[in-house]
């Protein structure tokens, strides 16, 4: 979780750092000379966010005929209450529901806003730039060349981003907010009505997390396919590896 956090951040930060280095750029050696106290603090707000679940999540076993069972659960305090007009004792989780809202905000809107608004401000700069001076035919081409291939980069590192996120968002919502199906439980002889979801919600809350988790493997890709130097680099890698 750790590091799916410091993956959503840094993207985030880079967003802004392409914002001030583009828009700005008679300011952008202030984003330079603190690379370093940017990452620092990438890390610790992953860390904060995801220090809560150092407490609430439990390594659970059961152990069947023929396989061991093994996952984490939530351990999240509870509440329950007695419903006035059907008298029915519920089972209510208000700390992890908060936790969860707090991270959809984190790590889904608030980044695709931040990203969004920085991206359209830089496709709209870099669009409407006109080449300075007399400049000759072949660095025209060059120069709108390079400014669609970074207009390019930007919309699909944001629809990428979108994608991978937007299923495991929905079913932290789904499950915290609009899902209200109560079933009676029995627990220790005694009946309790707590959340129960459907039986198609596991399995695509693990395909939805595989896929956030996927976003952090294709981005390095992504940048590597726009970034000219990064294939020049790797060739020469790959040369240097085989000339031995």
């Amino acid at each position: 979780v750790l590091t799916l956090v410091a993956s959503v951040f840094t993207l985030t930060f880079i967003a802004c750092d392409r914002f001030f280095g583009i828009v700005f750029a008679m300011k952008a050696h202030f984003i330079e000379r603190r690379a370093s106290i940017t990452i620092v603090l990438i890390w610790l707000l992953s860390v904060i966010v995801a220090f809560p679940l150092i407490f609430y999540k439990r390594y659970n076993e059961t152990k069947w005929k023929d396989l061991t069972e093994s996952w984490c659960g939530d351990t999240w305090p509870s509440i329950d209450w007695k419903d006035p007009d059907t008298g029915m004792t519920i089972t209510d989780n208000p700390a992890r529901r908060s936790y969860y809202l707090f991270v959809c905000v984190a790590l889904f809107f608030v980044p695709c806003l931040v990203m969004s608004v920085a991206y359209l401000v830089i496709i709209v700069t870099l669009w409407s730039a006109q080449v300075p001076g007399e400049r000759i035919s072949k660095d025209i081409k060059s120069q709108t060349k390079m400014r669609k291939r970074i207009i390019i980069m930007l919309v699909v590192i944001l629809a990428v981003f979108v994608l991978c996120w937007s299923p495991l968002v929905g079913s932290l919502i789904y499950a915290e907010f609009i899902h209200d199906n109560t079933q009676k439980v029995n627990f220790n002889t005694v009946f309790i009505y707590c959340h129960q979801l459907q039986e198609w919600y596991t399995p695509f809350e693990y395909f939805a997390r595989y896929l956030a988790h996927f976003n952090s493997l294709i981005n390095p890709f992504i940048y590597a396919g726009f970034n000219d130097n990064f294939k020049k680099g790797k060739r020469r890698y790959v040369f240097s590896l085989y000339s031995f």
